[in-house]
This record gives structure tokens, sequence and C-alpha cells, in this order.
């Protein structure tokens, strides 16, 4: 069985203008094997996401200049192909598929169920790999 170095664990990218947000994702996604960075708001995460290559990306769907739904659709047009879960205190039809339209995989309702976020995002992740037909690849 492969031993895993902490680099082959999966990065989060969290997206949040709520530090108190930020911290406790990070520190669920954490002890979830995670590693995790962080950003004040979209912004921020558009001018990280090249050097730092997060795996997936948990971003805030209303911040202060530049909404999560913007933001969405900047990383797509950049051509960046990282799966990005919405968190949104709105969880209703239109908000969801405003959230997908724009080429998100998920929407979370604030506040998340912490101690299942992990498992959610690994889920997402597998869903993505699959998707991208790597999943089932072998070295």
């Amino acid at each position: 069985m492969k031993t895993l170095s902490p680099e082959d664990n999966p990065l989060v990218l969290v997206v949040d203008d709520d530090p108190m947000v930020r911290l406790i994702a990070c520190e669920i996604l954490g002890l979830a094997g995670f590693r995790t960075e962080m950003a004040r708001n979209g912004n921020e995460a558009l001018a990280v996401i090249p050097s730092l290559k997060p795996d997936v990306i948990l971003l805030d769907f209303s911040m202060p200049g530049g909404d999560g739904i913007a933001i969405c659709g900047a990383i797509r047009r950049a051509g960046f192909r990282i799966p990005v879960v919405m968190l949104t205190g709105i969880i209703d039809e239109d908000t969801i598929q405003r959230a997908l339209d724009t080429g998100a995989m998920d929407c979370i309702q604030k506040p998340p169920e912490w101690m299942s976020l992990g498992d959610r995002l690994r889920f997402i992740l597998r869903a993505d790999r699959a998707a991208e037909g790597t999943l089932f690849e072998t070295p």
C-alpha cells in the first residue's frame, strides 16, 4: 500500500469574507486530511489560483467586491478546470441553478454540516475524477 505524503492530500482553497468561516473550514478540513489555503474574497482567490493549483475551491456565494457567481464564471473563463463548491446562506432553486449554470459542482448551505464537509468534498473530487476519466487509471 502506498504511503501518502502531505502533498498527496487534496488542496482546498477556502474563499469567504467571514474570517470565522475560513478558520473553521480550514480546521475541520485539516482534521479530515485536506491541505487548505484561504482567500478573503474572490479577487484574492483569482490571484492565487494559478500558483496554488487547488484541487477544489470552497467559494462563498455572497461577498463584497465580487459574488461567488461572478468569481466562478471568471474561474471558468480563465480555463481552470477545478471543482467549485458554493457556500450559501440561501438555498433555493434559483440560487442553485445560477451556481450550477456558472460551473459550480455543488451548493452547500451555510452553516454547513461541518463534520461531514470533508466527506462531501471527497465525493465531489471523486465524481470530478470519474467525469474526467482519471478515477480508474492505473499508475
